[in-house]
């Protein structure tokens, strides 16, 4: 939790302040340089843990930004989960992805959970088909010929697309994941990942998603 005694957040930003390139205070906020992905990234890097962020603001008092995360206590058992949780059977999904041996694994997954699928081989032809069809998630693939992964995620996104977008990467740095949310992606899948992996971060961003998030 963390809290300041600055000029608070008015109630009709406090939903918003969460978005991408929104500021509070813009007058305040250039003079010092910032972007407005503060918040953004917290939620996103938080929601990527499994968590929930929580403000409170009061105009002329502070604000209060808490993270709550889930926790397991040492020894005791974990329920297995409802299937239905990670029901994603009939998701539209497209994959950028130009390395054929990750193509085959991510699709013969996908067909598994019960997905529809269209491959592509690289980020251009990503955008294209992105501008063309209609789907439910992109998973796109960082490291792609002609355009890559992050460049492709900022064209969806400056076309007005918020399909959700879900990068593939085999770096674990918490930069990389930063970079990808920083380009328009909502959640990072780290090589190799399992199909329960891909299963959980589905239906997570789906939910998330159609929760307005």
């Amino acid at each position: 939790k963390v809290t300041d005694t600055g000029r608070g957040i008015p109630p009709e930003l406090q939903e918003r302040v969460f978005e991408s390139f929104v500021q509070a205070d813009a007058a305040q906020d250039m003079s010092l340089g910032g972007t407005g992905l503060g918040l953004t990234l917290v939620q996103r890097m938080t929601e990527l843990m499994g968590g929930r962020v929580r403000l409170q603001s009061t105009v002329d008092v502070g604000t209060s930004i808490s993270l709550r995360f889930p926790l397991v206590r040492f020894g005791s058992v974990m329920e297995p989960k409802d299937d239905q949780e990670t029901d994603i059977r009939g998701l539209r999904v497209l994959l950028a992805e130009d390395n054929a041996v990750n193509a085959m694994v991510a699709t013969a997954q996908l067909d598994a959970l019960g997905c529809t699928y269209q491959h592509v081989g690289d980020g251009a032809a990503a955008v294209a088909e992105a501008a063309r069809g209609s789907f439910d998630v992109i998973l796109l693939d960082v490291h792609m010929p002609l355009m890559d992964g992050h460049a492709a995620a900022r064209a969806i996104r400056e076309s007005g697309n918020p399909v959700v977008i879900v990068a593939l990467t085999a770096s674990a740095l918490p930069d990389e994941k930063i970079r990808c949310l920083e380009s328009g992606m909502d959640a990072v899948l780290t090589k190799p990942f399992s199909r329960a992996e891909m299963a959980t971060t589905l239906a997570r961003e789906r939910s998330l998603r159609l929760a307005g998030r």
